[in-house]
């Protein structure tokens, strides 16, 4: 005989074992089994380790050496004890088959453990999602609060603006064009020079020319005489009014660029505003759209032509010395 029907009792399940995993003692019949492939290893008669194999409680059906056998005698003792006839009245209670290889035992043991373990990554899981929540939570309000800071600085600047824009007593804004282009002619400047009696006006016009700036004195001066007017309006002006020219010195304007250039450049002196004025104004005539402009033209191009070593090219005629 090598195989054997029996029944885990406390398991409530058949199977068939080698009759060499079953041990007797006076008071129990135990069998070994183990934790895979149990069917291929009773057919082969594998020796059983204690170490790694487990032990149940059983009651032997029946005994037989064909496997066949065997198996037909389990698949029928899932429905009576009596095995071994072919004619057998049911048992009262209804048997089952062990599921796969192992015993029910083993079997629910697993169970357990998956549910431990589903219910850990749920947890995990849950865990998880709640601090992506949080983290999202947490840079959405991060956000906020920087969007909150830049709308703050833009009501901050935009105040500010505002409280730069130059008003009257009664609060309005002081409609003033600053100067949107050079000014062409001695009528043009003559009539922003009575406006500029307005106070408010000249503040106005003295922080805008204040804003131009320049690399230097002398470019910071050129930069608001040509952003007030043209060439062809200061061909017409000298600073003190020589050789029938129009006095700068004596306009409102004239105290408008003197204010601005000092304020531009702290520790500066007034006279040294002036003598850049004056030169402004002493080259005006021989720049484009001044009124000596083509005359200074040709007169080096015949300059260079009439010479034939280096060409002397006249820069300023006498009267051009005196004309300030």
């Amino acid at each position: 005989m090598s195989f054997a029907i029996v029944e885990f009792i406390k398991e409530q399940s058949v199977e068939l074992v080698h009759l060499t995993w079953i041990k007797k003692s006076e008071s129990t019949t135990q069998c070994f089994w183990p934790k895979l492939n149990a069917r291929q290893k009773a057919k082969k008669g594998e020796i059983p380790d204690p170490k790694t194999w487990d032990t149940f409680e059983i009651r032997i059906f029946s005994t037989t050496d064909d496997f066949e056998i065997a198996l037909k005698r389990v698949a029928r003792a899932e429905l009576t004890s009596n095995v071994e006839s072919d004619d057998e009245v049911p048992d009262v209670r209804l048997r089952k088959k062990v599921c796969g290889y192992s015993p029910p035992v083993d079997r629910y043991k697993h169970i357990e453990a998956n549910k431990e373990k589903n219910l850990s990554t749920s947890s995990n899981i849950s865990s998880n999602k709640d601090q992506q929540s949080k983290s999202s939570e947490s840079a959405l309000h991060n956000i906020n609060a920087k969007l909150n800071m830049l709308l703050e600085l833009q009501t901050n600047l935009t105040n500010i603006v505002k409280q730069s824009i130059p008003k009257n007593d009664d609060g309005k804004v002081l409609e003033f064009d600053m100067l949107e282009r050079p000014l062409e002619s001695i009528l043009e400047l003559k009539d922003l020079d009575n406006k500029l009696h307005d106070k408010e006006l000249c503040k106005s016009l003295v922080k805008y020319l204040t804003n131009i700036g320049g690399t230097s004195v002398g470019d910071n001066v050129r930069r608001m005489m040509k952003a007030v007017g043209s060439y062809g309006l200061w061909s017409q002006y000298s600073y003190k009014g020589r050789k029938g020219k129009e006095a700068f010195c004596g306009t409102v304007m004239c105290k408008v660029i003197l204010k601005s250039a000092l304020r531009s450049n702290k520790d500066l002196k007034a006279s040294a505003v002036e003598v850049e004025i004056k030169e402004f104004l002493k080259h005006a005539p021989y720049k484009p759209g001044g009124i000596n402009y083509k005359n200074r033209q040709a007169d080096m191009n015949i300059s260079s032509s009439s010479s034939s070593g280096t060409p002397t090219v006249l820069l300023f005629s006498s009267d051009e010395e005196n004309d300030v």
